[in-house]
């Protein structure tokens, strides 16, 4: 009875631990950005945070040893940990000093993030190796044991908590049953302090109460971040996102993640570029809207020749709630218009062939691989064959109205590029946002005069909108200058766009960097012109430190391959993989929003089966932990093989199944063996369960921070799987070296092991630096320092003693620094190629957003929000952060359509 009471406390654990992380991430988007950047952030600063509570647990042995026998109330500590962690979340702009309508500053994001993540992340970290010592004594492999039931916890979690997503159900309810989890894991533990059991639930029932009861005022709070709080009329949700309306200066406006989005009716925005489309192809009768189409689909309908209009957004649920919650005189009942609730925009395009006269893409920029989909060869390709004879597209990327920087103008020409692989011919509308029109039709042109006499043909156009209108917005100088600033671009760096090279999602985040106070466009170009050159670097300093290390520690018995390093690089490569499996599903088969608690589940599943695989009795007393581990390995390389060399069309729902699992079984595989070396080492419970649970969050950390923003971004999905491949294979020799040659791994005191694994990160960091910092930038001062530092470093790792592990870590951190500051000094260096200048493509500039407004916006603060409400929005701050750039195209023109009438 006590063994199921512990290990349902432990599955408790993996349930709450995976559950709130998918709360806690929901509202993290909403409050700091929905961006991959913040996504990369949120879970590299998660993994840091579970990393060090292990760190610590293990580091205090004595004390921990003590507290493993009260690990049941430490893990009723999560109830009050996720509380305060979401209050937090909530609330983390007014604490940071950032407007809800500003783009969060990169640094901030970090820090911020980083004090944010901490409660409920560092408890999942210390909890582990609690739990592997108080299991000791009713299980055989106590590690593997926490390891496989946490993992079927978490499995269970992510997959529920996606279900009650889907089905609806606010995320503030999800709380009580979570809460009553963890209490019911600690109460079942209780005899005599009934009482300290009933306090508990008392506690939680009133926390949750009082979370239930302030759900709605949370919404209004965060409504009035943007708009009068009187404004405010509800919210639905969505399995995507939470999404808040109300009525403000006559326009019902929806608010999702805390960022601007649609306001009904827009006449004025929409018909500007329905004359941009209507002019190209004047007797459309079909149209399709993907994205953002409330006040197109409205404004089309005014013409009589419209036969139909359908309508496809990137959240296929938002279509089907969004028209109820429209007032009744803004709800569209035309019989012409036609939704496509819940639908793949590529799937719906296969079954529509021949079907469109006009296909408009109006989707945000893509810095997220959800939206770059619509961005990507293959997605034209579809669209193309949906089109009609003569058929056109339009597609919509952030521009400037007055200048052009290097980042814009990288996005612009992805996109003119891509749909040049496409269609035959292209034209492009520039203003603050440009629109690129292409066709496979004789007929496209640029021509303002033309334009205007086609235009003048559509049936009733004179009482919709004026003609002579469209010469404002077809402005062939202009036009000119645009192109240049895309063809430098063109020249600088590749930008083909596709499914397995993401570079429109590449270039989409160079300019959320910069809007974020982060320039890397220059590094970026440089870094995309040396290909995988730069991710070998790396592979090759971690092979020769770790083979210095197996060679330096040889000892007269048999050695032990290295069982933390071996976790690091597992927890490094399935969070890789993980996130390029995800990639790959959404990109291919749609929004992943529904199906990423499965997936999780699949993968937490295989975790769970792997770990149960290896210790298996007849494979514990048969094969010995280093030959499982070369075969875990080369199991793993095989299938991260396997899954590289399938096409596009390979793909399909069964098989990420299958590929999900088998990736958790093989991630699976290595945690038992990993307890097992270091059991036969001699290690501890605590001590290993600290080590292994450490090392693999480390990892993960790493491998969030890098892979969704940085190896995907820039190597695309088969470069990013060959570096996995690679990572992986190198520890095969790595290993078997250190068990021929008997290489312990293990030092006599903590400080001393401390310093040895310092001294090998940061040599192998300034190393990485110093040889990046020749490629790149042919900077040669820290490369001399290295190689006169990497014999001393051989020479010194061959000492023992504090002494010389202290000499060692000092000549680590001097190369480390010396790279650093050279490789830093390198990045401040203004570049003066023509190509990252901003190009500015009027002689007389138009005025900014902000300088239009001044007279009226800014000396009206609140004028426009009804008596006796406050809003959150300082108007004149507001103007200077948008004539600063500091927002993005989308938001700025949101506050445009509010204030500045």
């Amino acid at each position: 009875m006590e063994k199921f009471k512990k290990n349902f406390a432990i599955f408790a654990v993996g349930m709450f631990a995976i559950a709130s992380q998918a709360i806690i991430f929901r509202e993290f988007l909403g409050s700091f950005e929905s961006n991959d950047i913040a996504v990369g952030v949120f879970f590299a600063t998660w993994f840091f945070w579970i990393a060090l509570g292990a760190s610590i647990v293990f580091s205090f042995g004595n004390l921990s040893e003590k507290m493993s026998a009260k690990t049941h109330f430490v893990i009723l500590l999560y109830v009050p940990a996720f509380l305060s962690q979401s209050l937090l979340i909530m609330n983390i702009r007014s604490l940071a000093g950032v407007e809800a309508y500003e783009v969060f500053p990169i640094w901030k994001l970090i820090s911020w993030s980083l004090l944010a993540n901490g409660p409920v992340s560092f408890l999942t970290g210390a909890i582990f190796p609690l739990a592997c010592r108080w299991t000791a004594g009713n299980s055989k492999f106590p590690v593997a044991g926490t390891f496989i039931y946490e993992s079927l916890g978490s499995c269970i979690g992510g997959a529920g908590t996606t279900l009650l997503l889907y089905a609806g159900v606010p995320v503030e309810y999800l709380a009580m049953p979570l809460c009553l989890t963890v209490v019911a894991a600690c109460a079942i533990f209780l005899r005599k302090e009934r009482a300290v059991m009933l306090l508990s639930c008392a506690v939680m029932l009133t926390a949750a109460g009082i979370f239930f009861k302030v759900g709605d005022g949370l919404r209004i709070q965060k409504w009035k971040k943007l708009l009068p709080a009187e404004s405010y009329r509800g919210w639905f949700a969505t399995p995507q996102a939470e999404y808040l309306y109300g009525v403000y200066n006559g326009q019902w406006s929806i608010v999702r993640e805390g960022g601007a989005g649609e306001s009904v009716p827009d006449s004025e925005s929409a018909l500007k570029i329905i004359s941009v489309h209507l002019c190209q192809k004047p007797d459309a009768k079909k149209i399709l809207v993907i994205g953002s189409g409330l006040n197109l689909c409205r404004e089309f309908l005014k013409f009589p020749q419209i036969e139909e209009i359908s309508w496809i957004h990137y959240d296929g649920e938002y279509i089907r709630r969004v028209n109820a919650c429209l007032p009744p005189e803004l709800r569209i009942s035309d019989v012409r218009f036609h939704t496509v609730p819940g639908s793949d925009a590529r799937e719906f395009l296969k079954r529509r062939d021949k079907a469109y006269d006009i296909v408009i893409v109006n989707m945000p920029d893509a810095t997220s691989s959800v939206v770059n989909r619509y961005f990507t060869i293959e997605f034209y390709e579809a669209v193309s064959k949906a089109l009609t004879r003569n058929g056109i597209l339009g597609t919509r990327v952030s521009a400037g109205e007055n200048v052009i920087g290097p980042e814009l103008a990288f996005a612009g020409a992805s996109v003119k590029n891509s749909l040049a692989y496409v269609f035959k011919k292209s034209v492009v509308v520039t203003g603050d946002s440009s629109w690129f029109i292409a066709s496979d039709s004789s007929w496209l042109t640029g021509d303002p005069g033309i334009l205007e006499k086609r235009l003048g043909l559509v049936k009733g156009i004179g009482k919709i909108l004026p003609v002579e209108s469209l010469r404002s917005l077809y402005l062939p100088d202009r036009e000119k200058l645009a192109e240049e600033s895309y063809a430098a671009a063109f020249g600088a760096a590749p930008m083909i766009n596709s499914d397995s090279m993401p570079l429109g999602f590449l270039y989409a985040l160079l300019l959320s960097s910069r809007q974020s106070g982060m320039d890397i466009t220059g590094l970026s170009v440089k870094i995309i012109q040396k290909g995988m050159l730069v991710l070998l670097v790396p592979l090759l300093v971690f092979l020769i430190m770790a083979l210095v290390s197996a060679v330096s520690e040889c000892s007269s018995g048999t050695g032990e391959p290295g069982a933390g390093r071996i976790i690091f690089c597992i927890g490094y490569v399935s969070m890789g993989t993980v996130i390029v499996l995800m990639y790959m599903f959404q990109t291919l088969l749609g929004s992943l929003y529904v199906n990423a608690g499965l997936v999780s589940a699949l993968f937490m599943l295989g975790l769970a089966a792997g770990g149960m695989l290896v210790l298996h009795p007849v494979l514990q007393k048969r094969v010995s932990s280093g030959a499982s581990l070369v075969i875990a390995l080369t199991a793993h390389v095989l299938l991260l093989f396997a899954i590289s060399y399938q096409t596009p069309d390979f793909w399909n729902f069964g098989w990420f199944v299958l590929a999900f699992s088998s990736s958790g079984i093989c991630c699976g595989l290595y945690f038992p063996i990993a307890a097992r070396m270091l059991k036969e080492s001699g290690k501890g419970e605590i001590e290993s369960g600290g080590g292994i649970e450490t090392a693999d969050h480390v990892g993960a950390c790493a491998g969030a921070a890098t892979c969704g923003i940085l190896i995907v971004p820039f190597f695309g999905t088969g470069g990013a799987l060959i570096f996995f491949m690679m990572f992986l294979a190198l520890n095969l020799p790595i290993s078997s070296t250190r068990m021929l040659l008997g290489s312990t791994g293990h030092e006599n005191s903590t400080p001393a092991l401390i310093l040895r694994l310092g001294a090998y990160i940061l040599f192998g960091a300034g190393a990485s630096l110093a040889i990046w910092g020749l490629l790149i930038f042919n900077m040669n001062i820290s490369f001399y320092i290295m190689v006169p530092a990497f014999l001393l470093f051989i020479v010194l790792s061959f000492m023992k003693g504090r002494s010389w592990r202290m000499l060692l870590f000092a000549v680590a951190l001097v190369l480390a620094v010396s790279s650093a500051v050279e490789l830093w000094s390198a990045l401040g260096k203004k570049d003066d190629r023509s190509f990252l200048k901003p190009t500015s493509i009027l002689e007389q500039p138009a005025k900014s957003m902000a300088e239009k407004n001044a007279g009226t916006v800014a000396d009206r603060k609140t004028e426009d929000a009804p008596p006796g409400t406050s809003r959150d929005v300082d108007m004149q701050k507001l103007n200077g952060r948008i004539k600063a750039g500091r927002l993005s195209g989308k938001e700025a023109e949101f506050y445009e359509k509010m204030d500045g009438k």
